[in-house]
């Protein structure tokens, strides 16, 4: 088939191969995933009955550390759109760029009204 124009079979490769490359699916990336995670971990969890002072209160998640990957402002950037909810209730969210060893009187006061804790790096 290729066997007069070599150059022809070179360009026609050439094209498939960029073709095929750019058909690929694209990957989520790390933030993503462990956003994804935690709100799936909030679909399936079930709280105490008084666990939620009335049935329209949104499930508080509070993220807290460096945040090097960016998984809470990925979640926070999620949780922006009003069809992102967990279960029937919507979602707050609560970014604390803190070190847990930098004073447990603030972090007390700050997680007391968390749903969900995913620590940071």
């Amino acid at each position: 088939m290729c066997v007069g124009s070599y150059r022809f079979c070179l360009a026609l490769l050439l094209c498939l191969v960029t073709n095929i490359s750019l058909a690929q699916p694209r990957r989520a990336n790390l933030a993503s995933l462990e956003a994804a995670y935690v709100r799936q971990f909030g679909l399936f969890s079930e709280w105490p009955a008084d666990t939620f002072t009335s049935s329209s209160e949104p499930v508080m998640t509070c993220f807290i550390g460096n945040d090097k990957k960016g998984v809470g402002k990925t979640f926070r950037d999620a949780a922006q759109d009003p069809k992102f909810k967990i279960g029937a209730r919507n979602v707050n969210v609560k970014l604390l760029v803190k070190s847990l060893s930098d004073d447990a009187e603030f972090f007390a006061k700050e997680l007391i009204d968390c749903h969900i804790l995913f620590v940071t790096d």
